[in-house]
């Protein structure tokens, strides 16, 4: 059976499931003129979005204010409380799309480091979105600018920066 418990500093406007899901409450709004007594809104199940980063996110609103928040902080909070210094949310199972409480947990930067090399999902050499090179040339650049190659003239064959092949060596 799905539990709900109340946003923190969002109490009585949203609420959050240990299944990771979230939803708007029953409320009345300020209206226009011709309303006086306000809008009555309906509770609802309200819909996430994907950030940049691949988490799932939702906008809270409150006195006309709002906020992007990570569903799986809001459940965690929700749950177990504010993270221990130095915490954040971490996917056990390493799929960033599966807020259910069972699934999360408070770990330190590096616990969070090491699980994402656990589960494959850390985004380092050819997985990551800035690589500029593949492993192979990589390698390649580097075994050339052992032998001797001026990493100006690699750069320029290479069609890159530098920069990047000074962090290669």
């Amino acid at each position: 059976m799905e539990t709900w418990k109340a946003v923190k500093d969002y109490e009585g406007l949203y609420e959050v499931s240990d299944l990771g899901r979230v939803r708007s409450l029953d409320r009345t709004v300020r209206g226009p003129s011709r309303c006086p007594n306000g809008l009555r809104l309906k509770g609802k199940i309200m819909k996430s979005g994907l950030n940049s980063k691949g988490y799932l996110h939702i906008s809270l609103q409150q006195e006309g204010e709002s906020s992007i928040r990570e569903i799986q902080r809001l459940v965690l909070i929700a749950f177990r409380g504010d993270p221990p210094e130095g915490h954040e949310a971490a996917h056990e199972d390493g799929n960033r799309l599966d807020n259910r409480l069972a699934n999360l947990r408070w770990k330190t930067q590096q616990e969070n480091t090491d699980d994402k090399f656990r589960h494959g999902t850390v985004l380092a050499g050819d997985c990551h979105p800035r690589a500029i090179l593949s492993s192979g040339q990589a390698l390649f650049a580097r075994n050339m600018m052992a032998a001797g190659v001026s990493a100006t003239w690699m750069a320029e064959a290479m069609n890159v920066g530098r920069a990047s092949l000074y962090n290669i060596k």
